[in-house]
């Protein structure tokens, strides 16, 4: 059995195992909605990217966008994409 004592104390441990439990929920119930869409895969992936994008953006609120050599290299996997098809 679980202790919820310490969950109760430590507030920050039970939203992450709160955060997870709902993120191993989402992940399961993933497969019956890309099931129930007659879209094309390439269509699905591209537009769980997009939302995933928008949610990232939201979490990290002001991204520091700068010509870094990760981000600047980050750029040429854009044309790879494009190619891969």
């Amino acid at each position: 059995m679980i202790d919820l004592g310490y969950y109760m104390e430590n507030p920050k441990k039970g939203a992450g195992i709160l955060a997870m439990a709902a993120a191993a929920f989402l992940w399961s119930i993933a497969g019956l909605f890309i099931k129930a869409i007659d879209w094309n895969p390439i269509a699905i992936a591209g537009m769980r990217s997009l939302i995933a994008s928008i949610v990232v953006f939201i979490y990290l609120k002001h991204p520091r966008i700068h010509l870094s050599f990760p981000q600047s290299s980050s750029l040429y996997l854009i044309p790879y994409g494009y190619s891969s098809q």
